[in-house]
């Protein structure tokens, strides 16, 4: 796994596959997701969009199927590819 640590991230896209995150700041960002490994430790998020794509939106599909709520705000979204 990739690590990033203490660093500061504004406006921009970041895929959080495979990456530990520690110490480290997100704004107005984009955070995208497929399903891969991740951790964070002390991690700040302000006004970020999170996108789940592939495995990671399959696995939102099912849990929906299955009556859990999931979503719910503008903040995240899902995409089948």
């Amino acid at each position: 796994m990739k690590l990033i640590e203490g660093q500061r991230f504004e406006g921009q896209i970041f895929t959080i596959d495979d990456t530990e995150i520690k110490d480290s700041v997100f704004i107005d960002c984009e955070l995208i997701y497929h399903g891969g490994k991740f951790k964070s430790e002390r991690l700040t998020i302000t006004r970020c969009r999170v996108q789940f794509v592939g495995a990671a939106s399959n696995t939102l599909q099912v849990l929906d199927a299955l009556g859990f709520k999931v979503g719910g705000t503008n903040a995240i979204s899902s995409e089948v590819k």
